[in-house]
């Protein structure tokens, strides 16, 4: 009976639904588990989605142990196994690149310099075993850096992919002042969906840059602005409770109607509170 580490799995980056589906359609046409399982001390650090379809379907499979004497060496295994399967997208490969960086560097503080041939860089690309410049491996790890501060609303609009993150905008990010890193965090933690939604971190540090915040008038037509707006959903939501007491039949055609006008004057708040209109 093979075991799950947890902290083993963290480092795997999670299938989607359809890679799921698609990796439990082909094990099943081939009534086995084709890949091995990869384990160490019986636990299992390459394979996790194979064994579960396998326990499922009562599948067979074989497994392979690693002959490896520390954790850091299963870690450093592991992570070099994923970025060597994958055509890893940015995220993936700046993760990868991150926890690489903290296994080698663990006990290191020191700031990413791509030009120190020793340097923090440099460790990481040998530990990879990357076929790529130390300025490359070094521009990853300057973003990672600055991703990791950000609030964690606005690291998961990244991460999941909702919002473009390049290398450049993300060093871009880490040298702004520290007022502009909170405005440029929350319009993208609060980006909506549609054609006015913030969809990349350079989008983001545009709009700061160009209207900024450091005006007082202009925050006190934002907050008027803001209370007016609130009134007005409060009112409505009010007005919805009212007709559902006083009419039985239709009630919910008005109902939806009311709604509808209550989620567009919140879309049409956010947009407006996210490009500074005033």
């Amino acid at each position: 009976m093979l075991s799950i580490d947890p902290e083993f799995a963290s480092l795997l980056r999670p299938l989607s639904e359809d890679e799921r589906r698609d990796l439990e359609r082909s094990c099943r046409e081939h009534g086995t588990i084709r890949d091995p399982i990869v384990t160490w001390q019986g636990k299992i650090v390459d394979g996790h989605n194979r064994y579960e379809i396998a326990n499922e379907y009562g599948l067979s499979y074989t497994t392979i142990e690693l002959d490896l004497d520390t954790i850091d060496e299963v870690r450093e295994w592991i992570i070099r196994n994923q970025f060597g399967r994958r055509n890893n997208e940015p995220n993936e490969r700046r993760r990868l690149t991150s926890l690489m960086d903290a296994i080698v560097n663990s006990d290191k503080v020191e700031p990413v310099k791509p030009d120190v041939p020793k340097g923090r860089a440099e460790r990481v690309r040998q530990a990879l075993d990357l076929d790529v410049s130390r300025r490359t491996v070094a521009r990853d790890l300057q973003a990672a850096d600055a991703i990791k501060e950000l609030p964690i609303e606005a690291r998961r609009k990244i991460e999941s992919g909702q919002v473009e993150a390049s290398n450049n905008a993300m060093v871009r990010y880490s040298q702004l002042p520290e007022e502009k890193k909170i405005q440029v965090a929350d319009l993208i933690a609060h980006s909506r969906e549609g054609a006015t939604a913030i969809d990349s971190v350079n989008t983001a540090i545009d709009l700061v840059e160009e209207h900024g915040n450091d005006d007082p008038e202009r925050d006190a037509k934002i907050d008027k602005a803001a209370a007016n707006v609130l009134s007005m959903i409060g009112k409505i939501a009010r007005a919805i409770d009212e007709r559902q007491n006083h009419y039985k039949d239709g009630s919910l055609g008005y109902h939806a109607k009311c709604h509808s006008a209550l989620n567009e004057l919140n879309k049409q708040w956010q947009d407006w509170v996210k490009y500074w209109d005033v």
